[in-house]
């Protein structure tokens, strides 16, 4: 039996702050990525492109989780798409 909740759509707050979370670590790595690029350190460039990799790739993940819970209806002063 549906209850009145299931009319609802799923918040999608919480995914978004956590896909927030997800882009600010990324974003977190720029500085040392761009330090490691200047001292010629390519372990670590490397190291920390692999990391903003995996990040970004789990941002994507909620970014796509939260696309598919949208409603087709709801109005949106941007395209869901981009």
């Amino acid at each position: 039996m549906r209850t009145i909740l299931s009319m609802f759509a799923k918040s999608p707050f919480k995914p978004l702050v956590s896909h927030i979370d997800k882009v600010n670590e990324c974003v977190d790595q720029i500085i040392p990525l761009f330090q490691a690029l200047h001292s010629k350190d390519y372990n670590k460039v490397e190291e920390i492109s692999e990391h903003i990799s995996k990040v970004e790739h789990k941002a994507d993940r909620i970014k796509d989780d939260i696309r598919q819970h949208l409603p087709q209806s709801i109005f949106l002063p941007v395209d869901k798409r981009d």
